[in-house]
């Protein structure tokens, strides 16, 4: 019985541990991939909007 509630208790240790400090840390080492992108992305854009002013005036 003792060792019954003690693997639940191990058990439900090793859930919550991953539900609050690896689940959330997948989460935003995505989010700061994605930022990444993004800054990429926009560095390009403002560098042919530059360019493409340029040619306008």
């Amino acid at each position: 019985m003792a060792r019954r509630f003690l693997f639940w208790g191990i058990l439900l240790g090793v859930v919550a541990l991953y539900l609050f400090a690896i689940f959330p840390t997948r989460g935003l080492l995505s989010e700061r991939s994605q930022l990444s992108s993004a800054r990429s992305q926009l560095a390009i854009l403002t560098k042919e909007n530059a360019q493409l002013s340029k040619k306008v005036a």
